[in-house]
C-alpha cells in the first residue's frame, strides 16, 4: 500500500478529481490517500466527496483528513502540494496595492509567502519521509522549483498544464494533435515550442508560412511574440512574457482582446467568478447526501499527470511526461544545473530520465531568457537569504519602475500589508 498525501486538499476542484483518477488507477487500488488542509469546513467538505466517490466506485482505495501537516506525512511515499497560501483573497490584495503605487496588477511579490512554504514543506519531508516523493502543482513552479533545488535534498517534480498548448496549433493546422509530436521547452509559463511533427512531417516550416501569410488566426499577442522572439510561446507563456503587453488595462486590451486577457482585472475577476461557482456547486453536491457524486465526476481520467506519473514510478508503467526539474546534466545547454527547467522526461521505476534539449538560439536567449532567469534569481535568493535589497533589487528592474522611491515605497507598503506580518519576520529589519 502506498500512502499519497495530498496537502492544500481542501480545494476540492483539486483533491476530488485526482481521487477519481486513483480510483480509476487499478494497480493504485491499494492506495491510502491523506486528504491535508488548514480550513477544516473545506477540509470536510473535500472529505466528503472524496469518501462517497470511492464508495459508489465500489474502488478499495482508502483515504482520511488531517490538519496537523506533520502527523500526515509520516510514512508518506508520494506529497502532492497544491496548497495557496492565504487563497485568492491574499493574491488580490497584493495587486490591488501594486496597482495603487504605480504597477497595474501588482508583481508577484504574493508568491513569496509561497515559496517560504515551500522551502518549509520540503524540509518536513526532508526530515519526516526522506524517500517520498513530492509532486508540486502549486505556483511559482519555476521559483519554487529551484528554491528546494538549492536548498533541500528531496526527489522533487513540479507539474503544469501549459504545454497543452501545442493541441490548439495542431487542430488550427489541420492535425489531430493526439497523432503530433511536441516539445516545448524553458522555464515554467515561459516555454517555447522546440519540435511540432506529425509522423515524418515537420510542423513548424508549415507552422511559420501559414503565420506570417496570415491564414494561421492567433492572437495579437502571441503572433507578435512568435515574430519578435523567433520561436512560438506555449500555454501561459503569452500571459508572462513580452513586458510591454502588461503595463496597463489599455495596452492589455490591444494584445490580448476587449477583457484584457485573463490577467487584467476584468479577466481575472471572471475567472475568480467560474472559480466561485464550481466550488458553490461542489458544497451543494457535499450537502446532498441524496445525489451520486460519481455523476459529477465521470469514470474518465483527466489529463493530469499526477496519477500517471505515481503509477510510472511504483509500478515501472512507463510513461513521458512534462516536467519541471533541476537541469542536472544541462538537460538544455546553457544553463546551471541548480536552475529548475521544463522539458520532457520519460519515467519509470527507476526514477526520472530527461529528454536533452538543444540549446537556444542567441537571439531567444539574449531576448527572453536571460531576463527571465534573472528575475527568478532575485526572488529565489531574496528568500534564501533573507535579503530585502535583492527584493528591493526586483521591483528596481521591473519595467514600469519610474523612480527608486517608487519602487522602495511599494516594498515598505507591502511588508505593512495586513497579512504580510510572515514576511516582515522572515526579511527581518
Amino acid at each position: 500500500m502506498k500512502k499519497i498525501v495530498m496537502i492544500g486538499a481542501g480545494s476540492a476542484t483539486f483533491s476530488v478529481p485526482l481521487i477519481n483518477d486513483l480510483s480509476l488507477t487499478p494497480e493504485l487500488s491499494d492506495s491510502h490517500v491523506v486528504l491535508v488542509d488548514i480550513d477544516e469546513k473545506r477540509l470536510a467538505t473535500a472529505g466528503n466527496l472524496a469518501g462517497r466517490l470511492v464508495a459508489e466506485r465500489n474502488s478499495p482505495l482508502t483515504f482520511s483528513t488531517e490538519l496537523d501537516r506533520e502527523k500526515a506525512l509520516e510514512g508518506a511515499d508520494f506529497v502532492l502540494n497544491a496548497a495557496q497560501i492565504g487563497g485568492h483573497s491574499y493574491a488580490e490584495a497584493n495587486r490591488q496595492l501594486g496597482t495603487d503605487h504605480g504597477y497595474y496588477r501588482g508583481n508577484w511579490l504574493h508568491y513569496m509567502r509561497q515559496m517560504c512554504f515551500f522551502w518549509e514543506l520540503a524540509g518536513d519531508i526532508e526530515r519526516i519521509c526522506p524517500d517520498a516523493w513530492t509532486i508540486q502543482s502549486a505556483n511559482p513552479v519555476f521559483e519554487g522549483g529551484t528554491l528546494i533545488a538549492r536548498t533541500r535534498k528531496v526527489k522533487h517534480i513540479a507539474l503544469c498544464h501549459g504545454h497543452y498548448g501545442y493541441k490548439y496549433l495542431c487542430t488550427a493546422l489541420g492535425y489531430d494533435p493526439e497523432e503530433c509530436e511536441a516539445h516545448a521547452v524553458g522555464f515554467n509559463h515561459w516555454i517555447w515550442l522546440s519540435a511540432l511533427r506529425y509522423g515524418e512531417t515537420d510542423l513548424l516550416p508549415i507552422m511559420d508560412a501559414k503565420i506570417r501569410s496570415g491564414e494561421l488566426k492567433l492572437s495579437p499577442a502571441v503572433r507578435e511574440q512568435y515574430l519578435h522572439y523567433g520561436m512560438m510561446p506555449i500555454g501561459d507563456t503569452p500571459r508572462m512574457c513580452a513586458w510591454w503587453m502588461h503595463i496597463d488595462f489599455e495596452t492589455k486590451q490591444k494584445w490580448f482582446g476587449e477583457d484584457g486577457g485573463m490577467d487584467s482585472h476584468v479577466g481575472w475577476a471572471k475567472y475568480l467568478n467560474r472559480l466561485a461557482e464550481n466550488n458553490a456547486k461542489l458544497d451543494s453536491l457535499a450537502s446532498d447526501p441524496k445525489a451520486r457524486v460519481s455523476d459529477e465526476f465521470k469514470p474518465t481520467r483527466s489529463a493530469e499527470q499526477v496519477v500517471p506519473i505515481i503509477n510510472s514510478l511504483v509500478n515501472n508503467v512507463k510513461g513521458t511526461y512534462q516536467v519541471n526539474i533541476p537541469n542536472e546534466g544541462h538537460i538544455i545547454k546553457g544553463i546551471p544545473e541548480d536552475v529548475c527547467v521544463e522539458c520532457q522526461a520519460n519515467i519509470d521505476i527507476l526514477g526520472v530520465h530527461p529528454i536533452s534539449e538543444p540549446p537556444f538560439g542567441k537571439d531567444i536567449m539574449i531576448k527572453a531568457i536571460l531576463p527571465r532567469w534573472t528575475y527568478m534569481e532575485l526572488m529565489v535568493e531574496s528568500v534564501r537569504l533573507h535579503d530585502r535589497t535583492l527584493l528591493l533589487e526586483y521591483m528596481l528592474r521591473d519595467p514600469r519602475t519610474a523612480s527608486y522611491d517608487q519602487a522602495k515605497n511599494f516594498i515598505d507598503a507591502w511588508f505593512a500589508m495586513p497579512g504580510n506580518e510572515y514576511m516582515r519576520d522572515w526579511f527581518g529589519k
